[in-house]
Order: structure tokens, then sequence, then C-alpha cells
């Protein structure tokens, strides 16, 4: 019992904090092309993951049975659910864990759904390992057979049977013979000597960056920024609810699109990808609503869906002006018609 307690605090350390799974999650949650695909599929993957679950004969502990005639479409399609999660949105991980059910892990990848919103023990099951990718992997003979004929046993926690190494990765071979403390020390010597040829000869290294991410506490006020602006809230609106200045809410709102696109913000691609609220991105409608037969009033879910033609900034309603308007000492058409009161009334033509 000692060392498969030993072997499953090993195993645990392969894992994400919580919170940075968490915080990646949301920025996730937020990207266009991860809610269109989503809306598009949710529905296909739960029903995939029930007819899978209807057809097994044997759902206890152990093997599956399943007819692969009732069941391969659906297995096909889960397959390439997956991997698109994976290859396009880094979503790493979709075993479905003990004691809860591919129903919790949908809801917890849905965009629609506050992930924060997720029962703990959910969140607790899933996140560590959702968009975690090793550092160190056991790499294995690409057959089994070749895994028993060599004699080698899978006893790391990650493994591959690839040996094609990209840029930033090394393939290295470890002698378990040798006591933990002088793996440990040679290890980091090899990362030691990796990162100083990396800082003395910066051209070779220019097809990767390394990772020195981490965790900030301001992300999740770039992300609030951005969900505002997302309502068509102006700046000065966002940084009085937040108590920022005008001009850290727009630099919050430009460091949110970096982290949700992986680019330079752009306003013509925001306009075309996000100023749109699109039907399918409200977490309800008055057709799924459970307040509908006695509702009068439109609900806060709604309303910025309804209300987003009537909103114009300040540019359009000058642009929207009859060029032909003649203009005199009294006719005001410039900015300050639109940003302050005026008690007199002025004549337009």
């Amino acid at each position: 019992m000692k060392h498969e307690e030993t072997l499953f605090k090993a195993t645990r350390k392969f894992r994400d904090e919580d919170d940075d799974a968490l915080l990646q999650l949301t920025i996730l949650k937020e990207r266009s092309d991860y809610r269109a695909y989503f809306a598009e599929n949710r529905g296909k993957a739960e029903a995939a993951y029930s007819r899978i679950l209807k057809e097994n004969t044997n759902p206890g502990p152990g093997s599956s049975n399943y007819d692969w005639d009732a069941v391969e479409e659906h297995f096909n399609f889960l397959a390439d659910f997956r991997g698109t999660l994976r290859h396009r949105f880094g979503i790493r991980d979709f075993a479905i864990r003990p004691r809860t059910s591919h129903e919790a892990f949908l809801a917890l990848l849905d965009p629609k759904i506050d992930a924060e919103a997720i029962p703990e023990k959910v969140r607790r099951s899933y996140l560590p390992r959702l968009f975690y990718s090793p550092g160190i992997q056991q790499v294995l003979p690409r057959t089994l057979e070749e895994q028993k004929t060599k004699k080698i046993t899978r006893d790391m926690p990650y493994a591959t049977s690839s040996t094609d190494c990209a840029p930033y990765e090394r393939l290295l071979k470890i002698d378990l013979r040798k006591k933990p403390a002088q793996l440990i020390r040679e290890f980091k010597a090899a990362l030691e000597s990796a990162d100083a040829h990396r800082k003395m000869d910066p051209a070779a290294y220019a097809e990767w960056q390394q990772d020195r991410s981490r965790k900030r506490e301001e992300a999740w006020t770039h992300l609030k920024v951005w969900q505002l602006r997302r309502e068509r809230r102006g700046f000065g609106e966002i940084a009085q609810a937040l108590e920022k200045t005008v001009g850290a809410a727009k630099k919050s709102f430009y460091r949110a699109y970096e982290m949700i696109e992986g680019r330079q913000y752009n306003p013509e691609h925001f306009r075309r990808d996000y100023w749109e609220i699109r039907k399918t991105e409200l977490k309800r409608t008055c057709a799924t609503c459970p307040d509908r037969g006695r509702c009068t009033v439109l609900c806060p879910d709604v309303l910025p869906f309804v209300n987003q033609d009537e909103k114009k900034s300040s540019r359009e309603l000058l642009i929207s002006f009859d060029k032909n308007v003649p203009r005199d000492k009294n006719t005001r058409t410039d900015f300050a018609l639109f940003s302050r009161p005026r008690t007199k009334r002025i004549p337009v033509g």
C-alpha cells in the first residue's frame, strides 16, 4: 500500500494548478471560433456519449462490450470532436472521471456556462489535466510486441511512441539504475546547458519562444473588461464600474484580445469576429426561459442582443448626417454636440 501511495503522489505532480487551468478555460470560452464550434457540436457529442453508454452491455468496472455496428459512427464522431478540441483549442484530457458524467464534462466546456458556476467537485476532477502538457514523457516502442521483446515497461505517467522532435523538444534517455539525486542534478544541468545555448545563439532558436508565462491577477481584470465591452458598454462606463481610468480600461481590453486571440489587437478583426452578439451565444432565450409564460419585460440575458443594432458610436452619428446640410455659425456637427447637454436649441438646416 505504501508504494501505491507513492505512485499516486508522483502522478499528481503532473498537473496544472486549478486556478491556472480555470483562467485558461475562461479565456478559451471567449474565443469566437471555439464558441461557434462548440455550439454546433455539443448536442451531437452529448447524443454520441449517450448512445455509446446505452449500447454498453457491460457497464460495470472492467472492459466494456459493444455492438460495434451500432456505435461505430458515434465513436468516430467523438474521435473527430476530441481531435479538434485537442489540436485546435489545446484541450488534452477527455477521460470521464468517476462519480461524474459526460454531461458534467460538456457543461464544463460550454462557453455559455461560467466555469466558476460548475460544481467544485467537477472542476477539481477535470481542470488540473484539462490543458496539461507534460515536459517529460517516456518514449516507448511503437507496438506492444516490440515492448515485450525489449522488455520495456511503461512506468511513467506520460508516454509517447513518436521519436519525431519539434524544434523545442529533445529526446532523452534515462538510466534508471542511477541514483535519483544524480538524475535530477544532471537533468537540471541539461536544462541550463540548453538555455545557455539559446542565449548565445538566439537566431538558432528563433522558431520558438520559452514559456515564461505565469498566472496574473490582472488577467481576470482584462477578461472582465472584455466581457463588459462585448456587452456594448462604453469605456467610460467600464472604467467607472471597475474603478479604473479610461486609459487603463482600454489597455486591459487590448490585453484581453491578445490573450484570447494570441495576436495583437486589430479593430477590424474584432468587429468582424466579436462585435456582433449572436443568438447562439445567449445563455438563454425567450424560447428556453422558464418564466416565459408570465414574463412582461426582456431579461438582462437577451437585452444586449436586442439592443445591439440601436447603439451607435458618436462617430457613426456624425457620418450619418447629410453632407448637403448647409453649415452656419449656429450649426454644430462636431463631437461637442453629443458630449455635453445644451440648453439652447440648435437649428440644423
